[in-house]
């Protein structure tokens, strides 16, 4: 393998962090075609729940070598996620979102990061509630950017139609500006990339706010981090904000399935 990783984080309720460590050189071979490798990071010792383990990695192979057409492709493996329990408690996996499936009805075959990471599972991996790209993004550009998943998938896809900028500093500080795009599709129609409903109010009690910096409202709780993503205003955080008190976000009051302003009645095509 040319990049091998595997990427531990948790818990699934809303992964807060995550690790990522190199195998190659320390994993043990057992003998029979698998290895062990020990993490060198620790879970901590007070954590509860489910936490998850990802794998990615590629190898660089020459074809047609020592021809005039000779060519080197990425040969990337499928990630893979598993979870484990870390206190005795059932394993319970990660809520599902969006599917795979439904991204690659445009991308036909989705893969960031060198190709390094081509499942929405293990995406999230690393684009949690509290992860940003201060540590690409110059001091000079400052503050950082949010990339919590919610947030960035749906800011990517509003794109030109977003009020505000939505820039990324990526590996190496590459600036990554997304107010081009242009969705080719009804941004209304949410089975596009979510499954089961998953868009529906509301979100589970548990979900962690969104580190937002350069946000409007920062940090931002995990319902109007989805929504005000796409509706950029000030009015709309300000509505946001207007219904959320110490006990939490209000939006499902208006915006469940069975209220006046469901979901699928303001975004109905």
């Amino acid at each position: 393998m040319d990049r091998l990783a595997l990427v531990l984080a948790g818990p699934t309720s809303d992964y807060a962090a995550y690790v990522s460590e190199d195998p190659r050189k320390t994993a043990v071979a057992n003998g029979d075609g698998t290895y062990t490798y020990k993490f060198q990071a620790q879970i901590p010792s007070n954590a509860v729940g489910t936490f998850s383990i990802g794998i990615e990695g590629y190898r660089n192979d020459k074809l047609l070598p020592g021809t005039k057409k000779e060519v080197t492709v990425r040969d990337a493996g499928a990630n893979q996620v598993i979870s484990f329990s870390v206190d005795g408690s059932p394993v319970a996996p990660r809520r599902t979102v969006v599917a795979i499936d439904n991204c690659n009805q445009c991308h036909y075959s989705l893969s960031v990061h060198g190709d390094n990471r081509n499942q929405t599972v293990m995406c999230v991996l690393c684009h949690n509630p509290n992860t940003t790209d201060a540590d690409m993004r110059p001091v000079s550009a400052g503050p950082a950017q949010t990339v919590d998943f919610r947030t960035m998938i749906h800011k990517i896809h509003r794109g030109e139609n977003l009020t505000s900028d939505f820039t990324i500093y990526g590996f190496g500080q590459s600036v990554n500006n997304f107010n081009d795009v242009r969705f080719p599709g009804d941004l209304r129609n949410c089975e596009k990339c979510h499954t089961n409903g998953s868009e529906q109010l509301p979100l589970a009690d548990n979900l962690l706010s969104v580190n937002n910096p350069r946000g409007l409202i920062h940090p931002t709780p995990p319902t109007t981090a989805a929504c005000i993503a796409c509706h950029d205003t000030k009015p709309a955080a300000s509505h946001a904000l207007g219904n959320t008190t110490p006990l939490g976000e209000a939006c499902a009051v208006c915006h469940s399935p069975t209220a006046d302003f469901a979901i699928d009645k303001v975004h109905a095509r």
